[in-house]
């Protein structure tokens, strides 16, 4: 395998999000690859579904892996993933959602994305009320539900 950089991207996430992307070494030398290192250096990257070197891939033979983008933080993210000696640029950034926040009490507790939450119990004909608050990003959010307005 020869040294170069490359780069590659995948799509933007919201901080706290995950994103992925499978890649897939093929060996097309005329000779047996011995893959001795697959490692990405720390930060948001991580490898999963991955063979674990070393690996020996005869002349035409591919191994697949898949990368996984999870940025805690907003912002522009890059880390290499090494296979040998090849050195390839891993980039991804985070776009702004918008802020859920349903109040409790005094404070205000802030949903995730993947978050349900539970309006209480009450009688039939009764009413129920719940503030809610959107903080949007650039565009406009959609709040779904069930028997509620």
């Amino acid at each position: 395998m020869a040294r170069s950089r490359r780069g590659a991207a995948g799509p933007a996430v919201a901080a706290g999000e995950s994103s992925e992307a499978r890649f897939r070494i093929r060996n097309q030398s005329g000779a047996v690859l011995n893959i001795q290192r697959l490692s990405i250096d720390p930060g948001p990257f991580s490898t999963f579904e991955q063979f674990y070197p070393p690996k020996v891939l005869a002349v035409d033979a591919y191994a697949d892996f898949a990368v996984r983008f999870h940025p805690t933080d907003n912002g522009e993210f890059a880390n290499i993933l090494h296979v040998n000696d090849l050195l390839v640029t891993l980039r991804g950034s985070t776009i702004q959602s918008a802020t859920l926040e349903v109040q409790e009490g005094a404070a205000w507790k802030t949903l995730t994305s993947t978050a349900t939450y539970d309006l209480g119990a009450i009688e039939r004909r009764a009413t129920l009320e719940r503030r809610i608050r959107v903080t949007p990003p650039t565009e406009v959010p959609a709040i779904a539900g069930a028997a509620f307005t």
